[in-house]
């Protein structure tokens, strides 16, 4: 039988043979990519917020490090959890001062004794960050932020490690807890029921109660947390935190909107240069609401304590919000910087008797700032440090919001505020790196635009495409 070279020589075997061979060489080259890229120890961080990398502030507490701190990892032999191993790594990497063990408690059982306070044992997962005598334990579940929605189901909204890796180094090179202290006796929403106890704690702070009708603001005060207070202060209350901000003191506001005014309240914050801006803040623009004109996702304005939420891409939910101004009357040695605000398509309903989510006559229109930071300035280098000062137009900030639950940018927010008005501003952009997102956002243009793209432009583009192969490989 004679073979018919011809055929060979056919356009649609040529074809053939050259989309076979560029096949074998693509899928040669991947593998080849492939074994450079594992031979290679470095990795590459691409997730949107650097889930496994290590923020600058925390680089540049290892660089500043002038003693050694072991880490020790309580896992069983292989059954190291693979995103808290591959950020502990980094540690040891980029400091040579950070020495870091797996332990396996079966084969080591008594190696946690001196670490176990109470004798109730230490889980496997945990974390020793230790530095000469002083040392402090991080549970399993503290490594993740979770959050509980309102069928009490769980929800993770981020990685923790870092966070608390690099709070707890800062603790062990100090051995200094400090103290917040929360206002009571005008039926403030307390910090503890709303489990902000625990951020505290996570960031080595610790926290308790003063009643300034029978105590005075104590001396081992950090920050002053007056949260959502339902009726004014007195004067003699009013009196103490004046002569505590005047000391340098440190003081968080965050207020709701009452029915009766808060002129005592309003006065101290007058010293600051701020003033209360009575009514709420209502959002026109649906790119700045969250399912609802009053509940706002304020823009996030330049300063220390927001920026991190910005480089992150964090958004805060904060439901009914009263307005802050700056006074008219500030001294020129108070500094304040505007650090949340509505859009300029909001207002500020003063009416509140009218319901209507429309634009009246009497409403002020926005911008709404609904935060502020404010501290008094040196005038020379021998002078001690002026007060700090926050203030924040909605106590909703630190409560769960209704569909979302507990709001991770408004808690960093929180915690943000706090270590700035402590002076800790090392921790600040050392928060849990977030995996939660806020559902996206549009307005019916752009909904129309996306539509008519994926729904009839693109499968135009793909039909057309098709086509003009068939036309093309029909003759062949």
């Amino acid at each position: 039988m004679k073979l018919n070279m011809n055929f060979m020589k056919t356009k649609s075997v040529r074809y053939g043979g050259y989309a076979t061979l560029v096949t074998i060489i693509v899928l040669a080259a991947i593998i080849i990519i492939n074994l450079i890229v594992q031979s290679i120890p470095a990795q590459i961080d691409m997730t949107e917020n650097k889930l496994y990398s290590l923020s600058e502030q925390t680089l540049k507490v290892l660089k500043e490090l002038n003693a050694d701190v072991h880490i020790y990892a309580l896992f069983k032999t292989g059954n190291e959890t693979p995103d808290v191993k591959e950020v502990l790594e980094k540690y040891s990497q980029v400091s040579d001062r950070v020495k870091l063990s797996y332990i396996d408690p079966d084969l080591n059982p008594t190696f946690t004794a001196k670490y176990d306070k109470e004798g109730k044992g230490i889980q496997e997962g945990s974390l020793i960050v230790e530095s000469g005598k002083t040392f402090k334990v991080i549970l399993p579940y503290e490594l993740y932020n979770i959050s509980y929605n309102q069928q009490g189901q769980p929800m993770l909204l981020g990685y923790s490690t870092e966070q608390k890796v690099t709070s707890a180094i800062l603790y062990v090179g100090t051995g200094y807890t400090p103290v917040v202290y929360e206002l009571t006796g005008h039926n403030e929403d307390s910090l503890v029921s709303l489990g902000i106890d625990k951020a505290l704690g996570d960031e080595n702070f610790s926290l308790s109660a003063v009643n300034l009708l029978t105590q005075d603001i104590p001396s081992n005060s950090a920050v002053l947390v007056v949260n959502s207070p339902k009726f004014d202060i007195s004067q003699v209350e009013a009196d103490k935190i004046i002569s505590y901000l005047e000391q340098g003191g440190r003081v968080m506001f965050l207020f709701d909107y009452t029915e009766k005014p808060l002129p005592v309240f309003d006065s101290i914050l007058q010293t600051c240069g701020l003033s209360l801006d009575r009514g709420i803040a209502i959002e026109g623009d649906k790119n700045h609401v969250a399912g609802n004109p009053l509940i706002l996702s304020p823009n996030i304005l330049a300063h220390e304590i927001t920026n991190p939420l910005s480089s992150s891409n964090l958004n805060l939910i904060i439901p009914f919000s009263m307005g802050i101004i700056e006074s008219e009357r500030k001294l020129r040695t108070v500094e304040v910087t505007p650090l949340l605000a509505t859009s300029k398509n909001s207002w500020l309903r003063t009416d509140l008797n009218n319901n209507q989510m429309t634009m009246l006559p009497g409403d002020k229109p926005g911008p709404v700032t609904i935060a502020w930071a404010s501290n008094k300035k040196k005038l020379d280098m021998n002078e001690k440090d002026g007060y700090r000062v926050v203030v924040v137009g909605s106590g909703n900030l630190l409560k769960p919001v209704s569909l979302f639950g507990t709001v991770k940018g408004n808690i960093d927010f929180f915690m943000n505020s706090i270590s700035w008005l402590n002076g800790r501003e090392d921790s600040i952009s050392v928060r849990s790196k977030s995996v939660y997102r806020l559902p996206l956002s549009m307005n019916a243009l752009q909904i129309y635009i996306f539509a008519f793209i994926f729904i009839i432009l693109i499968p135009l583009a793909l039909l057309g495409v098709g086509l003009g192969v068939w036309l093309k490989r029909r003759h062949l």
